[in-house]
């Protein structure tokens, strides 16, 4: 990522996933955080939001990002577990199925979560940024970005991969890219 970013002038981040008993994920943070890496992500359902709450009060000096993964979405509300709980428990950021993708809720769910995120409603909860992912394509950049505003994080893998070869990936996220920077103004 030094090699990129020094390269184009820009700052992209590498966001590894820490996955493990707790002592194989504090070993994994100290060591991406001692590479420079920008952000790490965890599954507070996985790893429990008590952990969550520890790495990020106490070992955590990047931000961390929510992943949903074994979230139980369908047991209890989105807007609940990722728009309240993981902001509670300090994610700095938190992946939700966006509208439309294959995994999608409705707009109405996404913009509910999207709101409990920006605007908590609990005291002492800091806003936490959005990140809607699954299924957005990179030349519905615009449209992602007029739904939810431009504090957002997008994640968007599929959209990019699918072009096939590394030639075609390459330019796919370089349209990506501008589109982003089109949509900001």
């Amino acid at each position: 990522m030094r090699e990129a970013n020094a390269a184009t002038g820009r700052q992209s981040i590498y966001v590894p996933n820490l996955m493990g008993t707790p002592t194989v994920v504090l070993e994994q943070l100290k060591l991406a955080q001692d590479e420079g890496v920008g952000a790490v992500m965890i599954a507070p359902m996985l790893l429990g939001l008590p952990f969550l709450a520890e790495i990020v009060r106490d070992h955590a000096t990047v931000p961390v990002i929510g992943h949903p993964s074994f979230g139980g979405a369908t047991r209890i509300r989105p807007e609940l577990l990722y728009g309240k709980l993981f902001p509670l428990y300090g994610a700095d950021a938190t992946i939700f199925a966006n509208f439309g993708g294959r995994f999608a809720y409705s707009r109405d769910t996404c913009r509910g979560l999207a709101d409990a995120l920006v605007k908590p409603s609990e005291p002492g909860v800091l806003p936490t940024l959005p990140m809607p992912a699954g299924g957005i394509k990179y030349q519905n950049v615009a449209d992602v970005l007029a739904f939810y505003g431009t504090e957002v994080i997008l994640l968007i893998g599929g959209g990019l991969y699918e072009a096939g070869d590394d030639a075609a990936l390459t330019a796919r996220a370089q349209e990506f890219v501008r589109h982003v920077a089109e949509a900001r103004g």
